[in-house]
C-alpha cells in the first residue's frame, strides 16, 4: 500500500465524465493519469464507477480502502502505487446511484450535503498532488453530481457520433445545475476518442462538433488504436507498456495512441498550468 506524501501545491482536480458508457472514459483518465506521472507530476486516479474497469484495468486488487470505504466508513485515504508518481484510489461495486444515496442519507456526518461527500473526502489529498483524476460512471446520477462538485474541470470524451452531442449536453447542463455548488468548476475541453479520420461520416462529424463547440473542443482527437486495449488488457499502464514495447523494436517508436494521448496532455498543461486559451 503507497500512503500518499506531503505535497507543497494544492491539486487540480478533473472530471472525466459523460452519461454515454463506451466512450474511452477510463482509457483517457489511465492514459492521461501514466503520461502526465512520466512527465513529473504527482497524480491520483479515482475510481467512481462501480464497474471498477480503471482498477482492474491496472491490475490491481479492490482494497478495503477504496473510495467507497475512504467515504463513509472515514478511514484514512490511502492509494495503491501504480508507478512513484502514479497513485490509485480502488473502485467499489458500492459505488452505484442507490447504495451511494443510501449510505449519504445514513451518515449522520454528511446527512444533508449528500452531493459534497465525495469533495469532503479529497480534501486529504489536495495538498499532496499536482493532478487529481476523476473517473466517472457512465450516467448523470448522484456519483457523477458529487464529482463535478469537487472538480476544477470536466473533460468530456466523446465518439465522432450523431448521438454524441446528447451526452455532451448532459453533462455541461449537470455543470449548470450545480453551479451554484461549484462556481468554479469549468469546462477543460471535450475529447473525441476512437476515432477514424479517413471515415467521411468521423470527419462530417469532428468538424460539427467543432463547429457546434467552437473553441471547447481538444485540437488532437484520439484515433482508433487496437494497441490502447491491449494496454489495459495487460494490466499496465500505458508508457510501461510502450517502452516495453519499443524495447523489442528495431526502429524505436512510440504507436499512435500514446503519441495522440501526449499531445492532448500537452494542451491539457497549458490550459490549466499557463492560462492559455481553451482548445479550439
Amino acid at each position: 500500500m503507497f500512503v500518499l506524501n506531503q505535497h507543497q501545491n494544492m491539486a487540480i482536480t478533473i472530471a472525466i465524465a459523460n452519461e454515454k458508457g463506451g466512450v474511452a472514459k477510463t482509457t483517457t483518465t489511465a492514459s492521461l493519469g501514466s503520461i502526465l506521472a512520466d512527465k513529473g507530476y504527482k497524480v491520483v486516479m479515482v475510481d467512481l464507477d462501480p464497474q471498477g474497469d480503471l482498477t482492474t484495468g491496472l491490475n490491481k486488487e479492490f482494497d478495503e480502502r477504496n473510495i467507497y470505504d475512504s467515504i463513509f466508513t472515514h478511514k484514512q485515504m490511502s492509494a495503491t502505487n501504480v508507478n512513484p508518481g502514479l497513485v490509485l484510489i480502488g473502485g467499489d461495486s458500492r459505488m452505484n446511484p442507490v447504495s451511494f444515496d443510501k449510505s449519504a442519507v445514513a451518515d449522520r456526518d454528511f446527512k444533508y450535503i449528500t452531493h459534497g461527500i465525495l469533495k469532503k473526502a479529497l480534501e486529504s489529498l489536495k495538498d499532496q498532488a499536482d493532478l487529481i483524476l476523476l473517473d466517472c460512471p457512465p450516467n448523470v446520477d448522484i456519483v457523477t453530481a458529487n464529482a463535478l462538485i469537487a472538480s476544477d474541470y470536466v473533460i468530456i470524451p466523446t465518439e465522432a457520433h450523431k448521438f454524441a452531442i446528447n451526452g455532451i449536453e448532459s453533462i455541461l447542463s449537470e455543470m449548470g445545475t450545480l453551479k451554484s455548488q461549484n462556481p468554479n468548476l469549468s469546462l477543460l475541453g471535450i475529447l473525441i476518442t476512437r476515432y477514424r479520420g479517413n471515415t467521411a461520416i468521423h470527419s462530417q462529424m469532428e468538424e460539427a462538433l467543432r463547429e457546434k463547440y467552437s473553441g471547447q473542443v481538444f485540437k488532437t482527437p484520439i484515433k482508433e488504436n487496437i494497441t490502447l486495449q491491449e494496454v489495459s488488457h495487460e494490466g499496465q499502464e500505458i508508457v510501461a507498456y510502450d517502452k516495453e514495447r519499443q524495447s523489442g523494436q528495431l526502429v524505436k517508436s512510440k504507436f499512435a495512441g500514446i503519441k495522440d494521448y501526449e499531445q492532448v496532455a500537452e494542451e491539457l498543461l497549458s490550459i490549466i498550468f499557463h492560462n492559455e486559451t481553451k482548445p479550439d
